[in-house]
């Protein structure tokens, strides 16, 4: 497929058009070989993505992800990653959509009316107020926020409630043999700050996801739909986690959680509660160290993890 039919086929997705089976290889080949023409690959092949991400077919994704896996085992180098190495990108390219960013970096920190608060640089404006932790220079992809077990960091905004697709990133450091802890939890003020989604990091190395929606039923879960995957989450490294939930409704969904460079998948559902005033806590009974953290109302492409990964990855490994 040369350039300008991809430019064509990217013109169908963004009108809504279907795409024959046969085509799908074929472009998503022409995305793998623009590895040297780094404006084309910029200005059409995240132009593709895009429309493809937001078109969601189901038969073009499975089979890009599985070209992505297909290049990997023959040992070539990740597009998203090759393009990284060849022209590094400034955060703002990489995190444009984010709807909220945070890198911990000493200037993002600031002071208002004797209290800490960290800049949101997505431009949404969900600064977060420190609650007992504290910065520290020691990050991996920027600075880091410390936490000791009893602060954490609020958001006052909502950030996944009704979202039936989403990816949360965020490198994190714990302490040896570190207790129970959570990386998010959204609360919902009408019952009486009770959470209704979280993502924790659990003794053992597991990790556990927990979502409320107000449409789900079942006799012994009621509206919950709680799942964990043991043996995952190490201690003392730094490690690169995502959690994304994709097509979540009531009591469907699918959510991929990413440790470094391994792919879990568990069954979930879309967090949906009646009431907008929601707020998102960060790093709860949390012991360690959390990272750049970011939040996109999307479900991002393997290729767009890995090169937020490897960006983060090329930087100094801190103690």
């Amino acid at each position: 497929m040369p350039k300008n039919e991809l430019t064509l086929f990217t013109l169908a997705l963004e009108a809504g058009l279907v795409p024959a089976a046969e085509e799908v290889e074929p472009w998503v080949e022409t995305i793998l070989r623009l590895w040297d023409d780094a404006d084309f690959y910029e200005a059409e092949s995240r132009r593709c993505l895009a429309a493809a991400e937001a078109w969601r077919p189901e038969r073009l994704l499975p089979r890009f992800e599985a070209l992505f896996r297909k290049v990997k085992r023959a040992g070539k180098p990740r597009p998203y990653g090759d393009l990284q190495a060849k022209t590094p990108q400034p955060a703002g390219a990489m995190f444009q959509d984010a709807v909220l960013h945070m890198t911990f970096e000493k200037d993002t920190f600031y002071e208002k009316e004797g209290k800490t608060y960290v800049r949101d640089l997505s431009g949404n404006g969900y600064d977060g107020l420190c609650e007992g932790v504290a910065y520290t220079p020691e990050g991996k992809a920027g600075g880091a926020l410390k936490f000791d077990g009893k602060g954490w960091m609020q958001i006052p905004h909502p950030l996944l409630n009704h979202q039936a697709n989403y990816t949360v990133i965020a490198w994190v450091r714990l302490r040896k043999n570190a207790p129970d802890g959570e990386l998010f939890r959204e609360g919902d003020s009408q019952r009486d700050k009770k959470f209704i989604c979280s993502a924790a990091l659990l003794s053992g190395g597991r990790i556990g996801s927990a979502a409320w929606n107000r449409s789900a039923t079942d006799p012994t879960t009621g509206n919950w739909f709680n799942r964990e995957k043991a043996g995952v989450f190490p201690y003392e490294k730094w490690v690169f986690l995502t959690i994304a939930l994709e097509n979540g409704g009531a009591k469907t969904g699918s959510l991929r959680v990413t440790v470094d460079d391994k792919e879990y998948h568990l069954p979930s559902q879309m967090v949906d509660s009646s009431t907008e005033d929601t707020s998102v806590t960060l790093g709860k009974h949390l012991e360690g160290k959390l990272g750049e953290v970011a939040v996109f109302h999307r479900f991002l492409f393997a290729g767009e993890i890995e090169a937020i990964r490897q960006r983060g990855s090329d930087k100094a490994q801190p103690p």
